[in-house]
């Protein structure tokens, strides 16, 4: 209902709209009604974007087993205004209280799964609780490019980057295209609370997947904490692009071209690694 009033709708269609903004649910197939599923991820998306970022992702999870839940962050699925006073603590609790439920309406175990800086929110709730089976981290945002440490500052002498004056669209159907800086401010703090906590070791189960020619994160430092903390021998890392210098754990670590020139791609982006090529919105013949 919040959305419905308060949304900045991006064409006539609003019920398609709200229902692309909207947190939703997958089941397993053929899962029976009367009880419950055997186990369960939650997904939680990155800043200015929405639910939308997993589009693709959840139902091949749903596929396997899963039940799949996603959020939708305070601040996000209406206008980017709406970030100008959100805080980072008000992510974590959304994120706390719809893992804590999907806990109950699953069986068995509960995993987390985030992109960018939805990422770092499920890596602070999981290493304070143990309970989570694993997680799952596309792009995930525990270091970005330098000088990121100035967005606090900055956020409180500069409300915009870009000020929105009505002459080019700040938002698209499913994220924001124009970010106040406290929400970068914001990020900010749940990528310092990401990397203080990767000083020690994550031992349950990881997927990440990570773009190489990411132009917002610092990929040589994820390279290094997925080899050097992220123990279980189970955990995978896919690599879009070249073999990385630094790279020392050949198990574990899948290296993936990222040049696909017959689709007219010549590297993979921050974004690209959420969806396939069908994606109605960023696919092939994507709108």
């Amino acid at each position: 209902n919040q959305s419905r009033t308060a949304r900045s709708f991006q064409g006539a269609d609003k019920e398609t709209a709200l229902l692309w903004n909207a947190p939703q649910e997958w089941w397993p197939p053929q899962h029976g009604a009367h009880s419950k599923p055997n186990k369960g991820i939650l997904l939680v998306h990155g800043l200015g974007d929405s639910p939308w970022s997993f589009h693709d992702v959840a139902p091949a999870l749903a596929a396997q087993g899963f039940l799949v839940r996603t959020v939708l962050l305070p601040g996000h699925g209406t206008r980017p205004d709406d970030l100008l006073t959100i805080t980072a603590e008000q992510w974590q609790r959304t994120v706390q209280e719809q893992a804590m439920t999907l806990e109950r309406d699953v069986e068995g175990p509960v995993y987390l799964g985030g992109f960018s800086t939805g990422a770092n929110l499920v890596l602070d709730y999981a290493y304070g609780h143990p309970e989570i089976a694993g997680l799952a981290l596309f792009s995930p945002g525990f270091k970005s490019m330098p000088f990121d440490w100035l967005a606090p500052l900055a956020s409180r002498i500069r409300p915009w980057m870009i000020t929105p004056t009505g002459s080019f669209p700040t938002q698209t159907p499913v994220r924001y295209m124009n970010v106040p800086t406290n929400g970068y401010a914001q990020y900010y703090r749940t990528s310092v609370a990401a990397r203080r906590l990767l000083r020690r070791s994550y031992d349950k189960p990881v997927f990440m997947a990570v773009a190489q020619h990411d132009s917002v994160l610092n990929t040589e430092y994820l390279l290094d904490v997925f080899q050097q903390r992220f123990t279980n021998p189970q955990s995978r890392l896919i690599w879009y692009g070249s073999r990385p210098g630094k790279l020392t754990d050949t198990k574990r670590v899948l290296i993936r071209e990222d040049r696909l020139p017959e689709q007219h791609i010549s590297q993979f982006s921050h974004m690209g690694l959420l969806f396939s090529p069908e994606n109605p919105l960023y696919g092939r013949g994507g709108s």
